[in-house]
């Protein structure tokens, strides 16, 4: 068998039809075992598909398995067919890249809706503010703390908004409870307001976010909660008689109610009020900053 070089699309199938262990695949008869097929040549799909190797290296390898009898298949009929199909594949992709483009603008579209303002938000929440209280435009963030999205968000977008809208008192920001992903989040959220009681809040949030790793693994149980005490110093005692006690965790619930109220059960979402009250945006989901500026800058006009 001849090396050389067929498309993407194609290789994949016949990778597919190698290690799909015990049946038949894409037309494919073979008979092997995992173990049979040597970890040199099954770490080549790996590099392959990282693009550290080509085409052609890979298929030297699948040659290699055929001419030693690790696979058994008629794997060259079976390339010659794959490459006078490519050109439909190639076809098909770019069908489907088309798609992909369409749903993504529309999705971007769709990220910034205009509706009708519901003051009783700022009430219910009694979330603390950071930034000016009297700058013209409010954003009420809705997120889990275990959040992945959220997290990038606010690794990614939030940092660009503080430096050029918060700090610069244009703008201040409302984080509101949406805890939804388990009892954890739940926990967290209390913690924050445990940590509020000592001027510590956005401290505390800030914190968990930093230290987020995942959810539902264990890094938001209460035992790391207390940790995070200790980390930014705040009364220990004080802090883990709150957590324990549980005194925040209706405030948490009503959060979280406020938030799929509000239509923003998606994390993280944003509503973007101005201190008139005449006008309100959503921006659904981790949007670029961007996105933002684009709504900030048009409300601040």
């Amino acid at each position: 068998m001849s090396s050389r070089t067929i498309s993407k699309g194609a290789i994949f199938i016949v990778v597919v039809g190698i290690l799909a262990f015990g049946g038949v695949v894409a037309g494919m008869a073979y008979s092997q075992s995992e173990e049979s097929i040597p970890e040199w040549i099954r770490g080549l799909f790996t590099f392959w598909a990282d693009e550290q190797i080509n085409d052609t290296d890979l298929l030297n390898a699948i040659e290699f398995l055929v001419d030693t009898g690790t696979i058994k298949t008629s794997l060259s009929d079976r390339i010659s067919e794959l490459e006078s199909n490519v050109e439909d594949l190639e076809q098909e992709n770019a069908l489907l890249r088309a798609e992909n483009s369409k749903l993504q603008k529309s999705n971007t579209d769709q990220s910034i809706i205009e509706e009708p303002v519901r003051e009783p938000i700022f009430i219910e929440t009694e979330s603390p503010i950071l930034g000016d209280q009297d700058a013209k435009i409010t954003i009420i963030e809705f997120g889990d703390y275990q959040c992945p999205n959220c997290k990038r968000w606010f690794d990614d977008t939030r940092p660009s908004i503080y430096e050029d809208y918060i700090q610069t008192g244009k703008v201040n920001l409302i984080f509101v409870d949406n805890a939804f992903i388990g009892p954890d989040s739940t926990n967290a959220a209390a913690a924050s307001y445990c940590a509020e009681e000592q001027g510590m809040y956005w401290e505390y949030h800030n914190k968990l976010y930093k230290s987020q790793s995942g959810y539902k693994n264990g890094w938001a149980a209460v035992d790391n909660l207390k940790k995070f005490a200790v980390d930014l110093e705040l009364d220990t005692e004080a802090f883990d008689q709150c957590l324990d006690s549980g005194k925040y965790l209706d405030r948490v619930k009503a959060n979280t109610k406020v938030a799929h109220d509000s239509g923003l059960s998606r994390t993280p979402s944003f509503l973007i009020v101005t201190s008139d009250g005449e006008h309100q945006k959503k921006i659904l989901g981790n949007q670029p900053f961007t996105t933002f500026k684009l709504v900030l800058d048009g409300l601040g006009k």
